[in-house]
C-alpha cells in the first residue's frame, strides 16, 4: 500500500466507523505502527480532513466530524414524542414545564433528526469520489502541488478542466468537498469531490498560506457580509446557547427576541438556516438576502398552491 493510499484507507475506515476507532484499531486495520497511525492521522487533519480525538471513558477514540455545528442527535420517534407532549400540554401554555418543550421541539424542528443546522435536511451522497479522486487530491495538499482537475457540477451538463492549488478538504453531512485557488482568479472556490471524474498531480509546487479564509456559515466561502437576524422569544434560550459563527453577536431585545448579528459568506447556505425556522426568525439584512429569502418563499407558496389546485381538480 502506498503512502497516499494508506491515508486515505484510514480516512475511509473513519468515515466508516461514525462512532470512531481507537489508533490500535486502525494500525491493525493498515498494517503498520500506532506511530505510524498517528503521523498519517496528522497529516490528515493538516489537509482539513476534519479528525477528531475523543476520549470516551478510558479509551481515546479517532473520528470524522462534520465541518458544520453538531447534529441535536434526536431521533423520529423522540421528536414525534415532543410533537406529542407539545398537543397535551395545550392547557398549561406558559407554564415553565410547557415553555421548555416548546423550546426543545422549536430546536427539534429546526435542525430535525440527526440533520445538519446548516442544510436544512441531512442529505447523503449516494455515490463517493474515486478513489483515483481522493488521493490524488490528498497528494496534492499534502505535497502542496497544483492538480489538473476534470469537474462537471450538478448544475452543469459539460465538463471543465481546471488548474487548482488545493488547500484543505471539509466534510458536511457526508458529503466531501476540498477548497482551493483556481488562478489567476482571486479567493477560493469550493469544489464537492464527487463531482471531479480525474485527477492529475502536477509538477509544480505552490506556496500555502499560513491562514485559510474561515468566514462561510457552512461549506462555502466568499466575501464575507454583515447579517442580522432576529428570533423570536420563544427559540431566543436555545440560540443564545450556542456558538453559530466565530463573530456572531448577540443582543437581546425587551421582549424577549434575540438579536443576532455576524460577518459570514456563504448566502445559499445562510438563507436556507434562517428559513429552517420558519416563522420564529426574520432575516433583516442584508437585502439581497432578504430578497432571497422572499424569492424561496414565494416559490415555496406557489408550488403548493398548484398542487393544492391539482388536487381539488383531481380528488
Amino acid at each position: 500500500m502506498s503512502l497516499f493510499g494508506r491515508k486515505l484507507a484510514i480516512w475511509r475506515l473513519l468515515a466508516a466507523h461514525r462512532g470512531g476507532l481507537r489508533l490500535k484499531e486502525l494500525a491493525e486495520r493498515v498494517a503498520v505502527s500506532k506511530l505510524t497511525v498517528q503521523r498519517d492521522l496528522d497529516d490528515l487533519s493538516r489537509a482539513g480532513v476534519p479528525v477528531e480525538e475523543r476520549q470516551v471513558g478510558q479509551t481515546n477514540l479517532y473520528l470524522l466530524r462534520d465541518s458544520g455545528p453538531a447534529p441535536t442527535g434526536l431521533t423520529f420517534g423522540e421528536t414525534a414524542a415532543l410533537d406529542a407532549a407539545h398537543a397535551t400540554l395545550a392547557p398549561f401554555r406558559g407554564s415553565p414545564f410547557a415553555e421548555g418543550i416548546e423550546t426543545v421541539r422549536a430546536k427539534s424542528t429546526s435542525t430535525g433528526a440527526g440533520k445538519n443546522s446548516f442544510q436544512g435536511s441531512q442529505i447523503r451522497s449516494t455515490r463517493g469520489p474515486a478513489p483515483a479522486v481522493l488521493e490524488g487530491l490528498l497528494g496534492g495538499v499534502l505535497r502542496s502541488r497544483r492538480c489538473l482537475i476534470n469537474y462537471r457540477p450538478r448544475s452543469s451538463t459539460v465538463d471543465g478542466d481546471y488548474r487548482v492549488e488545493p488547500y484543505r478538504f471539509r466534510l458536511l453531512d457526508g458529503i466531501i468537498y476540498f477548497d482551493a485557488r483556481v488562478p489567476p482568479q482571486p479567493g477560493f472556490r469550493t469544489f464537492t469531490a464527487h463531482f471531479i471524474r480525474t485527477v492529475h498531480l502536477l509538477d509544480e509546487e505552490f506556496k500555502r498560506p499560513r491562514h485559510l479564509p474561515r468566514n462561510g456559515f457552512g461549506v462555502f466561502e466568499g466575501k464575507p457580509e454583515q447579517v442580522e437576524v432576529r428570533f423570536d422569544a420563544t427559540i431566543a434560550p436555545f440560540i443564545a446557547d450556542r456558538r453559530w459563527h466565530p463573530t456572531q453577536k448577540l443582543r437581546t431585545e425587551p421582549d424577549g427576541a434575540v438579536v443576532f448579528t455576524a460577518r459570514v459568506s456563504g448566502m445559499h447556505e445562510f438563507v436556507g438556516w434562517v428559513m429552517s425556522w420558519g416563522e420564529r426568525a426574520e432575516l433583516v439584512r442584508p437585502a439581497a438576502w432578504r430578497a432571497e429569502v422572499l424569492r424561496r418563499a414565494d416559490g415555496l407558496a406557489m408550488r403548493h398552491q398548484r398542487v393544492d389546485a391539482a388536487q381539488r381538480r383531481h380528488p
